[in-house]
């Protein structure tokens, strides 16, 4: 036999006021609601991620929401300055994209291929500077480093 749930008010800490209260907090952010019979109200599952400024940041839709994208979203209202370091913030949002159609953050493979090229030519860039510093050198170091006693 199934336990018997307690009903939603008693878990839940539901916001409830007069109609112009209501109105005056959902008609900014956008939120529509139809009522179909006393107190019940039919209303889109979406959680509404506000910056401190009170601008409407992210909306996340769905019953569920992903903790990953809640962090993300959480992090991009705050412009970053949420959390531990601002850095690894500002570099995570480089990494990862809202994507409206998908309804969820992923990975920004552009933004990532841009890291990575940036490395490989950071890379080359020390690889030839070490060559020309050899080259410049001379072949008589370069003999020495050879181990040239022959």
């Amino acid at each position: 036999m199934l336990p018997v749930m307690a009903a939603p008010g008693e878990r839940w800490p539901f916001l409830s006021g007069t109609a112009p209260e209501i109105n005056r907090l959902t008609k900014p952010v956008g939120m529509r609601y139809v009522r179909l019979e006393k107190n019940n109200f039919a209303h889109p599952a979406v959680l509404i991620v506000l910056t401190p400024a009170g601008r409407v940041a992210r909306y996340l839709y769905g019953l569920e929401q992903s903790p990953t994208d809640l962090k993300l979203a959480l992090i991009e209202a705050a412009g970053g300055q949420i959390g531990g370091s601002t850095l690894l913030n500002r570099v995570i949002l480089y990494c990862y994209h809202y994507d409206p159609v998908g309804r969820k953050y992923a990975l920004a493979a552009i933004n990532i291929m841009k890291i990575a090229g940036g490395g490989v030519l950071l890379l080359l860039g020390i690889l030839l500077l070490d060559l020309w510093r050899k080259e410049k050198r001379g072949p008589a170091a370069r003999e020495e480093g050879q181990g040239g006693s022959s």
